[in-house]
């Protein structure tokens, strides 16, 4: 009970805050309780910020990597010059990457002004970046939520897990922290948004306005963004509540341009990766392997949350799965969305945890095949803060009446903590060089398809002979 106690001095719904002594119960004035608050929020959004920096900092040390820094920064003279006015109309009308994101790459090219080729300073920005999308991440739940410390929980299992190693830790994947930058930018503007509804109007189009801009930003930063609208229709249903608020075909409506946004974002980077041949390559599979290879790799890597063991910058794909193996995980996929929807009304935001998981990796679940990877560590960077709420957040209600609840809490949780520190330190020395990369990479994925890290293995081999 100690949360919601704690909720409730805190919460700017409450007009009386309450400070609980165990004995007593005291009535707290409405101007020290919002500075305590204040105060206990800014000090928690430190360490937390704090924390990430340093259990990433030795990336700081990492080179960069052969495949696609070379290719993005280094050997791309219109990044590697800096900013420049030619440069900053590359980046909005190039399509030679296989992607769109003209954000991405001014943000390289920024890099590039400040320190050049010196790696540490590209790894810096990766870092700092990441470490402020897990302070939104606090911020943003704890804002819609009023929950202190299950949402700082979330953003624990967020920044910290193992992971987050190679959206982080690789220079050219700072695509995936910049875009979930603008992603929670977004999610706090449409939060506030929800909670000046029926209310001034200047400001509510103000903050629906803001929402709108972020999701743009969000969008030329990565195009895995485009779900984003359908994550907003899941929090109108909890933890906002707008659903209640407003009739269903209201909120439709007050989607839609996030809507045209994201579809035509998603056919941009569509053509894109066709005319770049990345579909090309596994492009004769056929559609029930390309829904099977789906169906497992969303337990995958639910698997690697739990056991982040033999952790690759490349997986695979095997072509065909053992048909047993694909129904097994299409029973525990529809299995636990069909327990979620049942207990909706008792425990919405499983609901709203689950589908987050589900729905924002479908950009990147396999129906449409790039090149021959069946996943990647980097595509979990959005979809794991619904995963962790999935799992966080139902916690309170479980362990309603445990005696020791606090204390086994705080064991549980400091545990965890620790356990993701010592292996996202330990997984980001594979990243140091390119050897020690795919030599890692092709020991953790002997079977008879990992070509793939062997032949890079062989490639960067022989070109630092």
């Amino acid at each position: 009970m100690k949360e919601s106690k704690l909720v409730e001095s805190c919460s700017p719904e409450v007009k009386t805050p309450i400070l609980h002594l165990g004995f007593a119960s005291v009535p707290i004035p409405n101007f020290l309780s919002d500075f305590w608050c204040q105060k206990k929020i800014i000090l928690i959004c430190l360490l937390l910020f704090g924390l990430v920096v340093w259990v990433f900092s030795p990336s700081l040390h990492c080179n960069f990597l052969f495949w696609d820094d070379s290719a993005d920064i280094i050997d791309e003279p219109h990044v590697n010059t800096g900013l420049s006015w030619q440069n900053t109309a590359w980046a909005f009308c190039t399509l030679d990457h296989c992607n769109w994101y003209p954000l991405n790459w001014l943000s390289h090219m920024l890099d590039c002004e400040f320190y050049e080729l010196d790696p540490w300073g590209h790894h810096l920005t990766n870092i700092l970046i990441h470490a402020l999308n897990s302070v939104l991440v606090f911020v943003v739940f704890r804002k819609m939520t009023g929950a202190i410390w299950r949402s700082l929980a979330v953003a624990f299992l967020f920044g910290l897990h193992p992971l987050r190693v190679q959206s982080v830790t690789w220079i050219c994947e700072r695509k995936d922290v910049l875009s979930l930058f603008f992603w929670m930018l977004t999610l706090l503007a449409y939060a506030q948004y929800a909670h000046e509804c029926n209310k001034e109007k200047g400001k509510v189009i103000k903050f629906y306005s803001l929402a709108l801009l972020f999701f743009s930003l969000g969008l030329m930063s990565k195009a895995m963004l485009v779900t984003l609208p359908f994550i907003l229709l899941l929090l109108d249903y909890w933890p906002l509540e707008l659903y209640r608020k407003k009739g269903k075909s209201r909120l439709l409506m007050e989607k839609l341009p996030f809507l045209v946004l994201a579809i035509a974002d998603g056919w941009i980077t569509l053509e894109a990766q066709k005319g770049a041949g990345m579909t090309d390559e596994m492009g004769s599979l056929p559609m029930s392997d390309k829904i099977g290879n789906a169906l497992i790799s969303y337990v995958r890597y639910i698997g690697k949350f739990f056991w982040p063991e033999n952790l690759s910058v490349y997986y695979p794909h095997p072509g065909h799965w053992p048909l047993f193996k694909v129904i097994g995980a299409g029973f525990f996929v529809l299995g636990v969305s069909m327990t979620v929807v049942l207990l909706r009304r008792r425990m919405p935001y499983m609901l709203v945890g689950w589908f987050w998981y589900l729905g924002t990796l479908v950009p990147v679940i396999g129906l449409v095949q790039l090149l021959s990877q069946s996943i990647a560590d980097r595509y979990t960077y959005i979809p794991v803060i619904g995963f962790a709420l999935f799992l966080v957040w139902p916690l309170k209600d479980l362990t309603k009446g445990w005696r020791y609840k606090p204390a086994i809490m705080l064991v549980i949780g400091a545990s965890v903590i620790i356990a993701c520190i010592v292996k996202t330190r330990y997984e980001i020395g594979f990243f140091n060089d390119d050897v020690t990369l795919w030599r890692h990479a092709a020991a953790v994925t002997k079977n008879e398809y990992n070509w793939g890290p062997h032949y890079a293995l062989g490639t960067v081999l022989w070109t630092t002979c």
